[in-house]
């Protein structure tokens, strides 16, 4: 008789041979950052995850919150995040080492497609004295997230009108905090720098009367010329609940991004499907109805990923040849 060990070792030898044989392919899980939760970055980043997840084979992709667009820059540059979210001035200036980042520079950045269009909305009560940004002067003011776009550009903006932070009383709260305060009237104005509707302006107009607060043209141009990023970019009529005229703004592209650690295989693959899924996005945001193939490329502040590259080659997009 043959020994009762030996076949307990033709059978562990089997059984390896058969898990060889059905064991699953090998799963790269990718990070997207985006931002807080009552913004437009998170569930339009949580989104394009389910569409990466769905059509790019061997990618699971999930969307984390952050403090937006700067902390994704740094994420990203530092291969702590694969992808990310960000507003194209803050991008450029992370690739470029100027600005905010004067002390750190990312010029692994590359990009993959231009997203969507943000606008800036400040936000008020409708019996609030604030008429215009320079009204805010003395008048205690959530500014957004502590290193948010929303923080970078309001910074900006403030100065186009002569202030500084030492002029108000700045708090840094998340859009999500910033409709609670101006609910529970702790603060007097609240910046969100998103696409419309913002969920968080939304849910206060829901059960609160409210205005934005409009931006002079003088203004605009003002800031155009001092940063061509930023271009006059109204908040459409009827974006929210009883606001039935547009409103003067200022607004920038948003970029999705990675870093040169990405293979030019899931590049390629995730630009693809983010272009010719995008109907999936927009049953998700409406903003993803900006996400199309003739504008993947406009404004696009940082190189392109070689992944993504191929892919507008293949397409021929008149892009590539600027």
């Amino acid at each position: 008789m043959m020994p009762q060990k030996f076949f307990l070792a033709i059978f562990l030898v089997l059984l390896i041979l058969l898990g060889a044989t059905d064991s699953p392919a090998q799963v790269t899980r990718l990070s997207i950052g985006t931002a807080s939760i009552g913004g437009v970055f998170f569930p339009l980043g949580t989104g394009m995850a389910k569409v990466i997840t769905k059509y790019v084979p061997g990618v699971e992709a999930s969307a984390e919150s952050t403090a937006g667009s700067a902390q994704n820059v740094r994420l990203v540059g530092t291969k702590k995040t694969d992808l990310g979210l960000a507003m194209a001035d803050v991008v450029y200036d992370a690739y470029t080492g100027t600005a905010k980042f004067s002390k750190e520079k990312y010029d692994n950045l590359r990009g993959l497609l231009m997203v969507y269009g943000q606008m800036m909305h400040i936000l008020v009560r409708a019996e609030s004295p604030v008429k215009s940004v320079a009204d805010l002067r003395g008048k205690k003011v959530s500014v957004g997230p502590a290193g948010s776009g929303t923080e970078f550009m309001s910074k900006l903006l403030l100065g186009a009108y002569g202030l500084t932070y030492k002029d108000l009383k700045v708090d840094f709260l998340t859009h999500e905090e910033e409709s609670l305060a101006l609910s529970d009237k702790n603060i007097e104005a609240a910046f969100y720098l998103m696409g419309p509707p913002a969920s968080a302006i939304v849910s206060f107009l829901a059960s609160h009367k409210g205005r934005f607060i409009p931006i002079e043209k003088t203004m605009l141009d003002k800031l155009h010329q001092k940063f061509p990023f930023y271009t006059e970019m109204p908040i459409p009529a009827n974006a929210y609940p009883t606001q039935v005229q547009a409103v003067p703004s200022v607004g920038v592209r948003v970029v999705f991004l990675t870093n040169t650690g990405l293979s030019d295989k899931f590049a390629y693959e995730i630009t693809k499907a983010l272009i010719e899924q995008r109907e999936e996005l927009i049953a998700v945001h409406p903003s993803a109805k900006e996400i199309t193939f003739a504008d993947a490329l406009a404004g696009m502040p940082i190189p392109l990923h070689s992944g993504a590259k191929k892919y507008y080659a293949e397409k021929k997009h008149p892009g590539l040849a600027k």
